[in-house]
C-alpha cells in the first residue's frame, strides 16, 4: 500500500485546495451531489412526517373501530402516500435535470 493516498474531499472542504493531479472532484461535482442530498433529505423528512400522521390516524381508527372498514382506510392512506412519494421523486428528478 502506498502512503500518498489522499481522502476524497467532502463538500465542506472543497476550499482547501488539493494538488491539481489529485483534485478529481474539481468543478461542479461536489455542489451537485450536495444539492441532491439536500433535496432527498427534505423529501424523506416530509414523507416520514406524513407517514407518522397517517399511521397515528390508522391506529386510532383501529382502536375505536376494529372492523373491515380499516382495510378501506388503509387503501385511502397508502394510495395518497404513494402518489406523494412519486410526485416528490419526479420533482427532484426535474430539479436535477434543470440544474445542469
Amino acid at each position: 500500500m502506498s502512503d500518498n493516498i489522499q481522502p476524497l474531499p467532502s463538500y465542506h472542504t472543497r476550499n482547501h485546495q488539493l494538488p491539481a493531479s489529485q483534485n478529481i472532484w474539481a468543478g461542479r461535482v461536489i455542489p451537485f451531489v450536495h444539492r441532491i442530498r439536500a433535496n432527498l433529505i427534505n423529501l424523506v423528512t416530509f414523507t416520514v412526517i406524513l407517514l407518522a400522521y397517517f399511521i397515528t390516524f390508522g391506529v386510532t381508527y383501529a382502536i375505536f373501530r376494529s372492523d373491515r372498514p380499516m382495510l378501506l382506510v388503509l387503501w385511502f392512506l397508502l394510495i395518497p402516500v404513494a402518489v406523494i412519494i412519486l410526485l416528490g421523486a419526479i420533482y427532484v428528478w426535474i430539479r436535477m435535470r434543470r440544474s445542469k
